[in-house]
C-alpha cells in the first residue's frame, strides 16, 4: 500500500483473495472448483460470483500451468 496508508484499489481491495486464489491452484492436487468457489466466497456475492464464474470458465490454462510442476498426478 501507498506511503499514508491510501488503497488505490479503494475499498473492494481483491488482491488478498486472488493471491489465495493463486497459493490454492498452485497446492499440488488441489481442486479446482473449491479453488474457484473460495474466491467467491472470499469477494463476497454477488461480486464474487462474477469472478468464479469467470475463473471456472477461463482459468483452465492458469490451472494446467500451476498443475504442471506436481508430481503427485
Amino acid at each position: 500500500m501507498p506511503e499514508g496508508g491510501i488503497n488505490p484499489f479503494g475499498p473492494n481491495d481483491f488482491r488478498p483473495f486472488c493471491k489465495d486464489h493463486d497459493e490454492c491452484y498452485g497446492t499440488c492436487g488441489a481442486d479446482k472448483g473449491k479453488c474457484d468457489e473460495a474466491l467467491g466466497d472470499g469477494i463476497g456475492r454477488p461480486i464474487g460470483d462474477l469472478y468464479e464464474t469467470a475463473v471456472w470458465w477461463l482459468g483452465d490454462d492458469a490451472w494446467d500451468a500451476a498443475q504442471g510442476p506436481c508430481v503427485c498426478k
